[in-house]
């Protein structure tokens, strides 16, 4: 829950809003991933904003509010590797730790500042 809202992802690859009182959906978004069976998003709250982790093996600084989406900045991590039907899913939560971000696949294990200037 964050400021009297829960950001959830439906399995599909939606990212919705909901009032954490009501359970009334305020919006969602498809812009997270795209729109699929299985898909997945890993959500961790960073100061005013929030990392979204993508089965597409994409990390995500966005601000969610109960207006909206609104992405900041975008990365490709690693490549998906878990089978999933015709496939291919990055579905392994990643950790954060000394400014650092751990993701990993069946292949690779990915270390990425997040505190480095472009």
């Amino acid at each position: 829950m964050w400021e009297d809202y829960v950001f959830s992802a439906k399995s599909s690859g939606e990212l919705v809003c909901l009032e954490a009182g009501t359970g009334r959906q305020l919006w969602q978004t498809n812009k997270v991933t795209k729109l699929k069976s299985g898909a997945s998003i890993h959500i961790t709250a960073c100061g005013d904003a929030m990392f979204l982790f993508s089965d597409e093996g994409n990390l995500i600084r966005a601000q969610l509010t109960s207006q909206g989406y609104k992405e900041i900045s975008r990365a490709r991590l690693l490549e998906p590797t878990t089978p999933f039907g015709s496939n291919k899913r990055a579905w392994t939560p990643p950790a954060y730790a000394n400014g650092h971000v751990f993701a990993r696949s069946d292949a690779e294990l990915v270390c990425a500042s997040l505190t480095a200037k472009p």
